[in-house]
């Protein structure tokens, strides 16, 4: 089978089953979000495809081949979290540097990408800072440089973005889409907001139920607008909740309600 397949037969901890029955094939270069409330398993789930949980039932391949040895991260991987994750110690292009370290090791003739990733991403005079100088959005854009550092085949981001105002959010909104575009790698991408996963989306896997499985796959219908708050992505939301209204009636950040106009206005 071609792709990303996730094979999950079942996911626990102790006796709680969290996620179960999920099958899902994701091609390369395609960026799936993946939305669903509070405590489903999102994150769960993305740190079983990095490798860092091995605790399940299933497997996870690709091109039907496992995605890597039991308790190691697959080669090629760039990771994004909720907090930028940035050490203290290390100078912001050091903390970039720090992703290409294995690399650095073992072949002399590589060299660092770090100042053309930090260039690409703004932050071209603030190689020599420390990140504790750095504003919230210049920590999440040395975040976004040490991921693609590595020209990540597979990006995985745990809600990036979810504790920024709504300017910076849009700034790396708009320069994570231009970085995958160069790059073009898989990404999974984990968020609670709808609106978020509509406008930067290929596809988007909703989790729900107890325990978690994917209850509805949906392909993006692409409006043109890069703009959480267009009228487009609104009316795009609107649809969507219409069609779907009771599977979705647990996804946070959805309006019910929402929906149910929608419903009458189409």
């Amino acid at each position: 089978m071609k792709g990303l397949n996730i094979h999950v037969i079942e996911k626990r901890f102790d006796s709680v089953v969290v996620l179960a029955d999920i099958d899902v094939t994701i091609s390369g270069g395609e960026f799936v979000a993946i939305v669903g409330p509070s405590g489903v398993g999102k994150t769960t789930l993305l740190s079983m495809v990095a490798g860092l949980d091995a605790d399940y039932t299933g497997a996870i391949r690709y091109d039907g081949v496992p995605l890597a040895e039991p308790g190691q991260s697959p080669p090629g991987l760039g990771m994004v979290f909720q907090e930028p994750r940035l050490m203290p110690w290390l100078t912001v292009r050091d903390n970039v540097r720090l992703a290409e370290a294995e690399r650095l090791a073992r072949d002399r003739s590589y060299v660092s990408r770090a100042d053309s990733l930090l260039d690409e991403v703004g932050l071209r005079t603030s190689g020599d800072a420390w990140p504790s100088h750095l504003s919230g959005g210049m920590q999440r854009r040395t975040a976004l440089a040490r991921a693609f550092v590595v020209e990540p085949w597979l990006l995985l981001m745990d809600e990036p973005f979810v504790s920024l105002d709504l300017p910076a959010a849009n700034q790396l909104r708009e320069l994570l889409r231009r970085l995958c575009a160069r790059v073009r790698p898989l990404v999974l991408f984990v968020t609670h907001n709808l609106s978020e996963a509509l406008v930067l989306a290929d596809r988007i896997l909703f989790l729900g139920d107890t325990p978690a499985r994917v209850v509805l796959d949906y392909r993006v219908e692409q409006t043109g607008s890069h703009d959480l708050n267009s009228p487009e992505v609104a009316a795009l939301s609107r649809r969507l909740l219409a069609r779907h209204q009771g599977l979705l009636s647990d996804v946070a950040g959805v309006d019910v309600d929402e929906g149910r106009r929608g419903k009458e206005g189409l």
